[in-house]
């Protein structure tokens, strides 16, 4: 998780937060509709058993996010401080991905995936790995961020390290 929440960021993790816990009073509801009659059975019910894994997993989900609403500071992209990465920023990026030579790129920061694509200009999204790494830096900044891959296809997670050269609105 990022160390630092826009507005936006902190919008979508009370609506995941909030799904979450409708979904751990739905799946807790399920569970009393299953008890066994004789309590020793329980540890013999798999149904039981799925349901107290499904339970933990979206407890330690909904602690780790409540976790980070309570710990990151919010920070307020206003974009009358030209000086770092803020919605409609241009930014030129030196990129590295894990044992490669680095490269230059230039990125725009979008507020949402509603982007124009006709500009000849790569964007970026604040909910997006690299977004959430730079977003409210300076010139000089030099973070890492990790995309995540897809088990489906095969693809591994990659980890990058980025320094900001430029920044231009």
């Amino acid at each position: 998780m990022s160390d630092q929440l826009t507005p936006e960021m902190v919008r979508s993790l009370e609506q995941e937060l909030a799904a979450k816990e409708a979904e751990l009073a739905k799946i807790s509801k399920s569970r009393g509709q299953c008890r066994p009659i004789v309590m020793g059975e329980e540890s013999d019910n798999s149904e039981l058993s799925a349901i107290a894994e499904q339970e933990h997993a979206l407890r330690t989900s909904i602690s780790s996010i409540r976790r980070t609403l309570d710990t990151c500071p919010v920070i307020e992209l206003d974009s009358s401080d030209k000086t770092v990465v803020g919605v409609g920023a241009i930014v030129t990026l030196e990129l590295t991905e894990e044992g490669d030579e680095p490269f230059e790129v230039q990125m725009t920061l979008a507020k949402d995936t509603n982007i124009d694509m006709n500009r000849k200009i790569a964007h970026f999204t604040l909910n997006s790995p690299i977004g959430k790494c730079i977003v409210g830096q300076k010139v000089g900044f030099i973070g890492e961020y990790t995309v995540k891959g897809n088990a489906a296809t095969h693809i591994d997670d990659s980890k990058y390290g980025c320094k900001i050269l430029a920044i231009q609105y």
